[in-house]
């Protein structure tokens, strides 16, 4: 899409890293270019405004990637409420290697949605701005904050060695300028 690979390491069937917040927007903006779909983000310098109104390919908001992750019954990881264990479930710190491991490698860990590694693998951007009080008390379709110092990261990544980093609810924040291998995305598309 992009006519290049920035991620550490590369491989066709490894999650995308080493990319900041405004690589993936423009991402999401030339997939949509290629689909014959509106862009949704209008980018001017280092500035990103998200167009809702667009029907193109976008990062997922907080609220929708922990309903991706939790399904309709809440649950504590993506695949349930096990803890995850060293190598079956999910690609975290504790399988004890260092990198991000092929997309799909974990099917037991997948969500309620048949989504996989939304846990684990590596920490995925999502395009709201960090609020440190969460949602608040906003339950339907929640918005984050329209400006911020940090945006906001789900999932958790493969150097993480504590299980409550890759729960559902777990939530990380960045500046959106970082690049480190433990970043990358996922692309969305719909209603919000």
């Amino acid at each position: 899409v992009m006519g290049e690979n920035p991620g550490d390491p590369k491989g066709d069937e490894l999650p995308i890293n080493n990319v900041d917040f405004l690589a993936a927007a423009r991402f999401c903006n030339r997939l949509s270019e290629q689909a014959g779909l509106s862009p949704c983000y209008v980018i001017k310098k280092d500035q990103i405004r998200w167009r809702r109104e667009a029907d193109g390919y976008r990062l997922p908001s907080e609220a929708e990637w922990e309903y991706a992750a939790r399904g309709t019954d809440g649950r504590t990881y993506p695949w349930g409420e096990e803890a995850p264990d060293d190598t079956r479930l999910v690609w975290s710190g504790n399988n004890r290697r260092r990198g991000t491991a092929p997309v799909g490698e974990h099917p037991a860990g997948a969500s309620p949605f048949g989504i996989h590694d939304i846990a684990g693998n590596v920490w995925e951007w999502s395009a709201d701005w960090y609020d440190e009080n969460g949602y608040g008390a906003e339950t339907v379709d929640p918005q984050g904050p329209t400006q911020g110092q940090y945006r906001s990261l789900r999932g958790g990544c493969w150097g993480d060695y504590h299980s409550d980093v890759v729960r559902a609810a777990s939530r990380g924040r960045y500046a959106p300028v970082v690049v480190i291998v433990g970043i990358g995305f996922r692309s969305a598309r719909g209603e919000m």
